[in-house]
């Protein structure tokens, strides 16, 4: 309830700075501070849903954009969380010990553990994949982005065995 009313608030304060000014950097201001408070309410909203469902009901958990109809969060469909939610393990004590030492709520410590799981969940495929589409929308050549992830990865937290040009590609493209 905290993050909530902390992002009513924002919300509130930046509404009548863009109503009822005309100075452009202020309106700016305002709906930049309406903008963060609105992002607080909906993660802390989203994140309230997810902590009232059991792991086996998170694909029924959705958050619609009241304006625009599109889809703001949907778990059912995030591959990342699919491998880790199946199989349930417990990790009450580490979401007790974030709760303890940080400002986190238990459903927003329960989704860090989560997207920590899922971070060291992730596939050789899936990171070479994922990776690629990062680095070629940073603008880099294929040759470069190929040279990258072989760098990249022997650092992973279990890593692969080096893979050739060949098996990259193959995994990116087919």
């Amino acid at each position: 309830m905290r993050v909530t009313g902390t992002g009513l608030v924002a919300s509130a304060a930046g509404m009548p700075v863009v109503a009822l000014t005309g100075v452009p950097v202020a309106v700016v201001v305002g709906a930049a501070v309406f903008g963060v408070g609105f992002g607080i309410i909906q993660s802390a909203t989203i994140t309230l849903m997810y902590s009232r469902v059991p792991a086996s009901g998170y694909g029924t958990v959705s958050a619609s954009c009241p304006i625009s109809g599109r889809i703001l969060a949907k778990r059912g469909g995030s591959p990342q969380y699919l491998r880790v939610l199946d199989r349930r393990m417990s990790h009450d004590d580490l979401i007790d010990h974030l709760v303890r030492s940080t400002p986190l709520s238990r459903g927003e410590a329960a989704r860090v553990v989560l997207d920590v799981l899922a971070y060291f969940d992730e596939t050789t495929e899936e990171f070479v994949r994922r990776r690629h589409r990062e680095l070629q929308s940073g603008g880099l050549a294929n040759a470069d982005i190929f040279e990258r992830i072989t760098a990249e990865l022997p650092h992973r937290a279990v890593a692969p065995p080096d893979l050739s040009l060949r098996q990259l590609r193959r995994i990116v493209y087919g």
